[in-house]
């Protein structure tokens, strides 16, 4: 499901199995790792390591989200337990190594959007996406309820930030405190031709 995801981007069920092996694990964190480590040879700067206990995280994540929308059964408060925050700490690392399974969490989101706008699950993923915010650039989040700790200070995870951020040129992201200088040094001289919505004096907002 995983490898058809991160190369078709879509998702592909092979049954209603919640229940997840140990040497299911362990090929999947195999396969992050080495997905990964393809990626980061194109990241800016130092790559932080690969986090084994994150990609999981993540992986379970998606996997029993994605069962969740076709075969629940489950009540919300059962689907909380399922679906837990990340026990660890949030550092560059757990970012960006789940940030491999968790960028298609919004696609996730909308789809279930889509079935059923009132549906508990959605406001549970949205609180997943809210804390892993760098993996839901694209997905409109408040900025307001946006926090960037000290992890995201990390110089290769803040450029890939605001690279994704100017990619899908979302504005309240650029214009927040933690990214204005870091977006406005990407665009440089070319700015105004570049994102024509993004003006110096966001720096100082």
């Amino acid at each position: 499901m995983l490898r058809h995801l991160r190369h078709e981007e879509e998702v592909m069920l092979f049954g209603n199995v919640i229940e997840i092996s140990q040497p299911e694990e362990t090929e999947v964190v195999n396969y992050l790792e080495a997905e990964y480590e393809r990626e980061s040879l194109d990241y800016p700067y130092s790559p932080p390591p690969f986090s084994r206990e994150a990609a999981l995280w993540a992986a379970k994540t998606i996997y029993l989200a994605a069962q969740l929308i076709l075969y629940r059964e489950s009540k919300v408060t059962q689907v909380r337990e399922l679906l837990c925050h990340y026990p660890m700490e949030m550092d560059a690392s757990a970012i960006l190594s789940a940030d491999l399974c968790l960028r298609f969490l919004p696609d996730i989101i909308s789809q279930l959007s889509v079935i059923d706008p009132d549906d508990g699950l959605i406001l549970h993923l949205l609180e997943l996406l809210t804390a892993w915010h760098y993996s839901g650039v694209r997905y409109p989040l408040h900025p307001q309820k946006i926090n960037p700790n000290e992890a995201y200070a990390d110089r290769c995870l803040k450029q890939l930030y605001t690279d994704r951020i100017i990619k899908h040129t979302r504005l309240p992201l650029a214009t927040h405190p933690f990214f204005t200088v870091s977006v406005s040094a990407s665009l440089g001289m070319f700015a105004a031709d570049l994102w024509k919505d993004f003006k110096p004096e966001h720096i100082n907002e």
